[in-house]
């Protein structure tokens, strides 16, 4: 009779063991544009040509690069020689690092290219403007700690 008794009180308090009510510690989730969003710098060039009139201005250039709003978006602020700026909001951007973009036609057709690696980004404008007229930026710049 006891060992039964025994038994008995042994499974009321196995029953009555309270679970572990831990939650589970979240585990990061990796976002794959944190590959490209930094702060780079370097040297760039603008130009513009008009007929047979060719003229190329060199620039330095920095470019502060954050989460956009959307997923696989982007946020780009450029900046030339420390005071004019321009910005991208939402850009699309894929996990190879690789995008582009066209619109218009004819004379007022233009593109833009926009490629990440892990250490640099490529930034190369192209637009027409008007018949005999076309201008562009093109710069190759390089990830900086500035973060």
């Amino acid at each position: 009779m006891r060992w039964i008794a025994a038994f008995l009180l042994s499974l009321v308090f196995i029953s009555c063991q309270k679970e572990n009510t831990t939650p589970p510690v979240p585990v990061p989730v990796s976002d794959y544009r944190d590959t490209f969003v930094g702060h780079y710098e370097g040297k760039g060039m603008s130009y513009s040509a008009i007929f047979n009139d060719y003229s190329e201005t060199q620039h330095s250039v920095q470019a502060q690069v954050e989460f956009g709003e959307m997923d696989s978006t982007i946020n780009i602020l450029l900046i030339y020689d420390g005071q004019d700026s321009s910005e991208i909001r939402d850009w699309k951007i894929p996990e190879d690092g690789i995008s582009s973009e066209t619109a218009g036609g004819g004379s007022s057709y233009r593109s833009l290219s926009i490629v990440f690696t892990t250490d640099s980004m490529e930034y190369d404008y192209f637009g027409k403007c008007g018949i005999p007229c076309s201008s562009g930026t093109y710069f190759k710049i390089k990830k900086t700690a500035l973060d």
